[in-house]
């Protein structure tokens, strides 16, 4: 069993929790022991952590997956959380390994990979230990699991490459249509272009890093001609933001959530991230729609790695 050596802090804070509620016994109510060694990953094997409640491939391009809301275990050891959002995104784990074997098809290579099997009932990858393992060991462990892959590929992508891109995967049932979150708010993007390019809204962005090593301006790369909303508008998806739809408007508007807050740019580092909000009907819904989808978006990531990040994945 590899598991990664991060989040040592929220760890040892789960426990702490624990044993101030007496909870003694190793029941799941204390964190796991888990083997605190910092492996090098190989591109192209595949880890699992405890129980195979997560799992990482790595990969060899500047392009992380997260797959946080997918996964379908139900293991008896872990009680159901009693608060907050508990429902599945239906196949969105489905769709990520498949944009992942898109990407390999088209550049030869293959991105970083990293999937929460566990039903969200049990573990909400997408928010902070509290909220997503309400006090349970084996689900504490099994979210410091999953952003210590993500860690771990962002740490791999940082040492290769001048940037890269965490793209976290989600469905959602509200608005017929796709929504890329940046971290900016809905008002936001009803801004004009010139005051969109600010430093106050550059900065709030999870696209910080790349919005300050590209030559395009901030405003061109999340709603210009080659922004990853435009090239997926021009295959018939309605997509916010875009040029055609350039804000979200008034309906609501998912603007990015812990893990493009955590791993994005932000706060530091080179790793930029999108959080991609998937509607389900012609996207999500057959296996066919899916293969679809997965090979237009990996063939608009390509195009935007060589727009902005000046990178040519084809050919590295």
């Amino acid at each position: 069993m590899i598991i990664n050596k991060k989040y040592v802090f929220n760890r040892l804070m789960l426990l702490l929790l624990s044993l101030i509620a007496g909870c003694n016994e190793p029941s799941g109510e204390q964190l796991d022991n888990i083997d605190n060694s910092d492996p090098e990953y190989i591109a192209g094997e595949t880890y699992y952590g405890r129980n195979s409640y997560t799992e990482y491939q790595p990969g060899n391009l500047p392009i992380i997956i997260g797959t946080p809301h997918g996964g379908s275990e139900k293991p008896e050891e872990i009680p159901d959380r009693t608060w907050g959002t508990t429902v599945k995104d239906a196949y969105t784990q489905e769709l990520a390994r498949i944009f992942a074997d898109s990407l390999k098809a088209i550049t030869g290579k293959l991105p970083h990979l990293i999937v929460c099997r566990l039903h969200r009932t049990k573990l909400d990858a997408n928010r902070d230990l509290d909220e997503a393992a309400q006090g349970n060991g084996h689900a504490g462990s099994a979210w410091s699991e999953y952003h210590g892959y993500i860690e771990s590929a962002k740490d791999t992508v940082s040492k290769y490459f001048h940037g890269g891109l965490y793209i976290d995967i989600h469905g959602q049932s509200r608005r017929p249509r796709i929504e890329l979150g940046y971290l900016l708010d809905d008002e936001n993007y009803a801004l004009p272009d010139s005051i969109l390019n600010g430093e106050v809204y550059v900065n709030k962005s999870s696209l910080k890093a790349l919005a300050e090593f590209s030559a395009a301006d901030f405003a061109t790369i999340v709603r210009g001609e080659n922004s990853l909303g435009s090239m997926l508008f021009t295959y018939g998806y309605p997509v916010v933001p875009c040029i055609e739809i350039p804000d979200p408007g008034t309906e609501g508007y998912f603007r990015g959530g812990y893990s493009t807050i955590s791993h994005g740019s932000r706060d530091g580092g080179t790793i930029s991230a999108v959080q991609i909000e998937l509607y389900k009907e012609g996207i999500r819904d057959t296996a066919e729609n899916r293969a679809r989808f997965s090979g237009i978006y990996s063939r608009t990531v390509v195009l935007f790695f060589k727009e902005y990040y000046g990178l040519d994945l084809i050919t590295l």
